[in-house]
């Protein structure tokens, strides 16, 4: 399953088609026209959702079968020139992934970054949740994948 976070249906270099954003609770969808490094899918970058108001940011995915995943979840730093500009907690299936995460911080201005998690999921739906330490908490993309 492939969803573009803030964006509509895309079609990716590797003809890969992703879904429009899709069962999401909060968070505004924004887009930047930059030229963004490592990818080759510059439109699944410059579109994306974003925390607001100090709310989290909630998807609630279904899944077609219990079991364990691969969820890759895509950022980019669009607007931010600095570490520890916008820091953010990542919970996948209700367990705490990364804190105070800065996207900066790891790759820079512009640039793309994966992070892939394993989640073993039993109810049918994959939650994930980004919930916002300094500024707004961002996600462009994600990936799901049975293992």
């Amino acid at each position: 399953m492939l969803i573009n976070a803030g964006g509509g249906q895309y079609k990716d270099s590797r003809s890969r088609t992703w879904s429009a954003d899709t069962n999401f609770s909060g968070g505004k969808t924004a887009s930047k026209q930059i030229s963004i490094s490592g990818t080759s899918d510059n439109a699944l970058y410059n579109n994306y959702r974003y925390a607001s108001n100090g709310s989290p940011l909630d998807y609630s995915i279904p899944v077609k079968e219990a079991g364990t995943y691969t969820v890759k979840l895509h950022f980019v730093e669009p607007y931010f020139r600095s570490s520890n500009s916008r820091v953010f907690n990542i919970d996948v299936e209700g367990k705490r992934l990364a804190t105070s995460y800065d996207i900066y911080k790891e790759a820079g201005f512009g640039k793309a970054v994966v992070k892939t998690y394993t989640a073993t999921i039993s109810d049918g739906k994959l939650g994930i949740r980004l919930s916002s330490v300094k500024n707004n908490a961002i996600i462009s993309a994600i990936e799901i994948i049975k293992q």
